[in-house]
């Protein structure tokens, strides 16, 4: 297994595996395009993870980080693994991860595919599934509300659970915005509903809306929507990454500067730093500027598909 260090400027970063771990130092993105990694071997972490795609990653209060797999989800305290599975948590309905979210009271929210989502609090394990309400067992993106509610993108439509129950919501003027790959609630309280073949809509007062200036919007396979510190709100998917900015929607491709057009996630650090997760590769873009990262520069995997910058400031790669 490699252990990877790479120096650009004033950032080092660590592949271990499938994972990549960025050290941040004050100044983040004094950034060197000529950039150089250079490999190690880390054989005590050899063995841990059941298996080497990390869909999600999350960080409880207590420190652990949580590893998202098609195998399980994984408890990492820094030094070991622990597995959680089928087989000795019997509320997780099935191992395949696709997204986790820990909320402001540090509860720990896991979907699976096919198996609805689980919720972990007070060290106990609860399950929801289409029994209990929820809309469908595939929920692809999860954001908290600011009531304390959790927004769930399904496969058939918007849902919200709070306090155990589940209030759902579907786009009945356009079905097919009702297979929503991702959700976000803005500090306005709109809901943007990212789907996988329809753009973008906005949930707000009980109604779908389209986005603004929709038509200038080139992602519409979506598989993320967030926002950024200035809180512009950056949609990306298979055409590539658009950022929409004072009511104007700007475009990002391989023709500008991406390694790759199929994006697979987005994150925002708290630098403001923008990280592009591809089939390709990495990309991170700040302040107009964007830097990639590929196996041309030792990057062991090419496919990114996800993020999570921990208590210390360290930036971990899936």
């Amino acid at each position: 297994m490699n252990y990877i260090k790479l120096v650009v400027g004033k950032i080092t970063s660590a592949l271990i595996a499938c994972l990549i771990i960025v050290c941040f130092s004050l100044v983040v993105f004094a950034l060197d395009p000529k950039k150089s990694l250079q490999q190690y071997r880390l054989e005590e972490l050899q063995d841990g993870l059941p298996q080497n795609s990390v869909s999600s990653i999350v960080q409880t209060k207590d420190g652990y980080l949580w590893l998202g797999t098609y195998e399980g989800v994984v408890r990492f305290d820094g030094i070991k693994f622990t597995v959680v599975d089928r087989n000795n948590t019997p509320e997780l309905k099935s191992n395949g991860v696709l997204v986790m979210l820990v909320d402001r009271e540090g509860t720990l929210w896991i979907s699976t595919s096919g198996g609805g989502i689980v919720q972990y609090k007070d060290k106990k394990f609860i399950s929801y599934s289409e029994k209990d309400g929820l809309p469908s067992n595939i929920v692809y993106s999860m954001s908290e509300s600011k009531d304390g509610g959790i927004w769930l993108g399904t496969d058939k439509g918007l849902s919200k659970i709070r306090d155990g129950k589940f209030t759902n919501y579907s786009d009945k003027q356009k079905p097919i915005n009702n297979f929503i790959r991702s959700v976000y609630e803005d500090i306005n309280g709109k809901v943007w509903t990212g789907t996988d073949n329809g753009g973008v809509s906005i949930f707000q007062a009980g109604e779908f809306t389209p986005c603004p200036n929709g038509e200038n919007l080139l992602v519409k396979s979506v598989r993320t929507v967030l926002a950024d510190l200035n809180n512009n709100i950056w949609v990306a998917g298979k055409e590539g990454v658009s950022c929409f900015s004072k009511g104007i929607w700007t475009n990002y491709t391989t023709a500008n500067g991406l390694v790759d057009n199929y994006i697979r996630n987005l994150y925002v650090d708290t630098q403001g730093v923008v990280w592009i997760g591809t089939n390709e590769g990495l990309n991170c873009f700040k302040n107009g500027q964007l830097l990639t990262y590929t196996s041309k520069d030792g990057l062991s995997a090419s496919s990114v598909r996800c993020f999570l910058e921990d208590h210390e400031g360290t930036l971990w790669i899936g």
